[in-house]
């Protein structure tokens, strides 16, 4: 029954990992099948197929040959074709000698157009319309007579979460990790170089250093690069132009692209994906020397919702000495999880609210107050206020003012989500980030790991009359 509850799990399937006395047991009817494939006139077909069921081949490997009919690989489709049949059998065959079917060999189901393995209540995918399931396949949860789109069991579909090559959107964050540690990198060489190139946009609360404008020309162009189709929005607006080659990053984080993408996210393209850059969040501080309280941020945005976000902290680890490991990067996909620190939360009974350093205003001051907080910690930049809830240094990010920015927001938003807090403005409405959306949170934010809406209902009416979302 193990490879049964393994197809069932949605799990690898591949001879790779079975034992000895699974891949080649008593009556075992894939013999049958392979002698089938060898005497199918190709020989090249089944030896594809022995190659691809011995050497660790999986279900979405096989269904990714499949999908090169269109490109005219059509010894890989058939081949393809009678490897999930050897699948098909043998699994069958398992579960009879379980006593779960009663495997009657004379009655083979009949696929039109070859195999189309299925799962319960399945509707053909790869085959015709017109299949007739022997009776030893007829069993509700295990069925063999075409496949589900959207059936957990297998877990096997054209666009499911077995496919041979990572989907556009892990490709995406494992690009946008390796870019944020070389954003780090470059933001630690400018300021070693003394000369921080500071110009004021707004006023003295509102810098640009050069640091802004070399890390948000090195993630820009990098991604462009490798995804064009993609929209990229950093907070930065610099003229466009050539991009020194020192600049880019090719890389990918190779532990990112091994994670799996959750189901709902694996048939994204990348027009339908918008980044949000900001390549120096906390830029103030930065110039002030609170190197700590600095980070990069990359959002991803699918749907107008967060879905994925990276953070790099620079100087993470900048006091520890000179032994240290300097730097790091958080990293986190909605659905997956969050990764690259250790998720703690504030003791029970205690509110630490964490705000703003540098912008703060009578509205932000009456919203804390309300709180009725144990103490506030206050620092530079919505990145690393969501670092201090989620490693349980803080227990509420309250910010009762229209200042923070979507680029501010996606990638913090994405990690906190994805490890189960929740970021919302004031008034508890989630932020939208299409391309096309006001970049201004007018409505402030408010986030928590825990008890978010106990925060919520705690902002003062005049702070939400003040504050139009």
């Amino acid at each position: 029954m193990r490879l049964t509850k393994r197809l069932i799990a949605g799990s690898g399937v591949g001879w790779g990992g079975w034992s000895e006395a699974e891949k080649a047991p008593r009556g075992d009817p894939s013999k049958e099948s392979r002698a089938r494939a060898g005497r199918g006139g190709r020989g090249e077909d089944a030896g594809f197929v022995w190659k691809m069921l011995t050497r660790g081949g999986d279900v979405g490997s096989l269904l990714s040959a499949m999908d090169q009919e269109e490109t005219g690989g059509h010894w890989q489709v058939e081949a393809a074709r009678i490897c999930l049949r050897i699948l098909a059998d043998v699994a069958r065959w398992m579960m009879a000698e379980a006593g779960k079917v009663d495997h009657e060999e004379e009655e083979e189901e009949e696929v039109a157009g070859g195999l189309a393995p299925a799962v319960p209540g399945g509707v053909p995918a790869f085959g015709g319309e017109s299949l007739k399931a022997g009776r030893g396949c007829l069993r509700p949860f295990f069925r063999l007579s075409g496949l589900a789109d959207k059936s957990p069991a297998f877990g096997i579909c054209r666009q499911g979460n077995m496919s041979s090559s990572p989907s556009v959107l892990m490709r995406l964050v494992a690009s946008a990790y390796s870019i944020a540690n070389k954003s780090g990198t470059i933001v630690r060489k400018v300021m070693a170089g003394g000369d921080l190139g500071i110009v004021e946009k707004c006023g003295a609360n509102d810098l640009q250093t050069k640091a802004d404008r070399l890390v948000q020309m090195s993630i820009c162009s990098s991604l462009a690069r490798k995804f064009p189709k993609v929209t990229i929005i950093g907070e930065e607006d610099l003229p466009s132009g050539e991009v020194e080659e020192d600049l880019l990053e090719d890389g990918q984080c190779e532990e990112i692209l091994k994670k799996p993408c959750p189901q709902q996210y694996m048939a994204i393209k990348e027009e339908e994906l918008v980044v949000w850059v900001d390549p120096l969040d906390g830029t103030k501080e930065y110039t002030e020397g609170l190197l700590d309280h600095v980070t990069v941020l990359i959002g991803i945005a699918y749907e107008g919702k967060a879905i994925a976000g990276v953070i790099n902290q620079p100087y993470y680890n900048y006091e520890a000495g000179a032994d240290a490991v300097l730097g790091r990067t958080i990293w986190g996909v909605l659905g997956l999880g969050a990764f690259g620190f250790q998720l703690k939360e504030v003791p029970a009974g205690k509110h630490i609210i964490t705000t703003t350093r540098s912008h703060s205003s009578k509205l932000v001051n009456d919203c804390i107050s309300a709180m009725n907080p144990d103490s506030v910690v206050r620092v530079g930049g919505a990145g690393n206020k969501i670092i201090q809830l989620v490693e349980g240094k803080a227990s509420a990010y309250v910010f009762a003012s229209p200042g923070c920015k979507k680029w501010d927001t996606c990638a913090p938003e994405a990690i906190l989500h994805a490890v189960g807090g929740k970021l919302t403005d004031i008034h508890g409405n989630f932020f939208h980030y299409n391309k096309e959306v006001k970049h201004m949170n007018s409505g402030g934010v408010l986030a928590a790991l825990k008890n978010h809406d106990y925060y919520a209902s705690r902002v003062p009416e005049s702070v939400k009359q003040a504050l139009v979302p």
